[in-house]
């Protein structure tokens, strides 16, 4: 159980790492089109993240 949600969690992070990065570099509607987020703004990203046993969902802050 715990070596299933370390993995989960280590995809999850690397996903948001990597949206993160390319944040600035998207055009907004393009973004939204990410299959992991659920909303956009100039300061925050709303990520959803779900597979066949868990889900998330997480606001991520970027100043």
């Amino acid at each position: 159980m715990h070596d299933r949600w370390q993995a989960f969690h280590h995809i999850v992070a690397s996903e948001v790492e990597k949206i993160v990065e390319d944040y600035w570099f998207l055009c907004y509607f393009k973004l939204l089109q990410h299959p992991f987020v659920l909303e956009a703004s100039k300061t925050s990203l709303t990520l959803f993240y779900h597979s066949s046993i868990d889900f998330i969902e997480k606001e991520f802050y970027i100043f």
